[in-house]
This record gives C-alpha cells, sequence and structure tokens, in this order.
C-alpha cells in the first residue's frame, strides 16, 4: 500500500470519528422533551352573557345567563358564574334552574351546575308553582333531562317531597326521586 493510500485511509477513519464524536455531543446536550404539563388557563372571558338555543322553527328552546364565563381551551369547557338556566317548554311555563357556578363540556351539551342549585317551575292551570332544592346538578339541555344523586327537597303548593337522587324529565314536566322518598301530600281544594 502505497504512502498516499494510508494517509486517505487515516483522513477517512478521522472524519468519522469526527462525525460521531459530533453526533454522540449532539445527542448527549439535546434534552428529551417529556410531556408537557397542560395547563387550565382560559383563553377567553365574557361578563353578563346571555345564550339563547334556538330549535328548528326558531322558538327558543333554552336561555343560559351567567355574570361571568371562562373558557379553557385544553378541555374545551366553560365555567361559569352564577349561571341561570331557562328551559322552554310548548305551551307551558319554563323551568328554571340556579347555582352559585356551574360548567359548561361537550360543546354545550353538558351543563353542570355545582354547590347550591334551585330549580323552579311557575303555577301552571291548577297547579302550584313547584320549587326544589338539590346540589351538583347535570342537565342536558338536549334532551330534556336534569339529575342528581344529592340529597332533594321538592315543595309544590303545600305539597313536599323529600329524597336522594332525582331525575327530572322537563319537557313532561316529571319528577322522579331514586332513594329514601319520604313527604306529604296536601290535596288541592
Amino acid at each position: 500500500m502505497s504512502r498516499l493510500q494510508i494517509l486517505i485511509i487515516l483522513a477517512v477513519v478521522l472524519l468519522i470519528v469526527a462525525y460521531g464524536s459530533w453526533l454522540v455531543t449532539t445527542f448527549r446536550t439535546t434534552t428529551v422533551s417529556g410531556p408537557q404539563e397542560v395547563r387550565h388557563d382560559p383563553d377567553l372571558f365574557a361578563e353578563d352573557v346571555t345564550s339563547t338555543m334556538m330549535d328548528a322553527k326558531g322558538n327558543p328552546r333554552y336561555r343560559l345567563t351567567a355574570k361571568v364565563i371562562n373558557h379553557y381551551p385544553d378541555d374545551k369547557s366553560v365555567s361559569l358564574q352564577a349561571p341561570r338556566l331557562e328551559y322552554y317548554r310548548q305551551q307551558l311555563p319554563p323551568w328554571t334552574a340556579e347555582s352559585d357556578s356551574g360548567r359548561i363540556y361537550d360543546k354545550g351539551q353538558q351543563v353542570f351546575l355545582d354547590g347550591q342549585v334551585t330549580m323552579h317551575r311557575p303555577a301552571e292551570g291548577k297547579q302550584p308553582a313547584t320549587r326544589l332544592y338539590t346540589r351538583d346538578m347535570l342537565i342536558l339541555p338536549q334532551d330534556d333531562y336534569a339529575e342528581t344523586a344529592a340529597a332533594v327537597k321538592i315543595k309544590s303548593g303545600e305539597s313536599e317531597l323529600k329524597g336522594t337522587g332525582m331525575r327530572v324529565y322537563m319537557s313532561e314536566g316529571r319528577l322522579e326521586l331514586l332513594a329514601k322518598g319520604e313527604g306529604t301530600y296536601v290535596f288541592p281544594r
């Protein structure tokens, strides 16, 4: 082998070693980034908000008002301060649900009212107004449905019912206690 061939082989080996050394140094100094912590920070807010959802015929289906709303992009939720949900029924008085705070998920398909919740239905015909008190209620506005697993107290005229857990079928005006139901029913005069 000639001296020139040995120098060329040595130069190629040195280049390979230098390149390998550079690669090792580059990968050592590059930090491996793990999963990034997702922050739950609002990207927008609004005050004194009213949103009305309409049915296919253009009639109001339900109206949601809140003192403050915050939208969170990480889970696409909306937090509510002092929410009030009015659910309209055909030719019947609306149901109204209120709480101190709430959350909306799934593009408005699920509304959670947190803490103390009050629901009210005005008197209709010979039926007196109905008011109920509970906690932590899930409302599915598109399904005309609400539920809670908490204790419930229902007052309608002079009648009163108590129980644990409840389902509300708003379009039917029907309430269903799930457990430990007891009460006093006063017949209308």
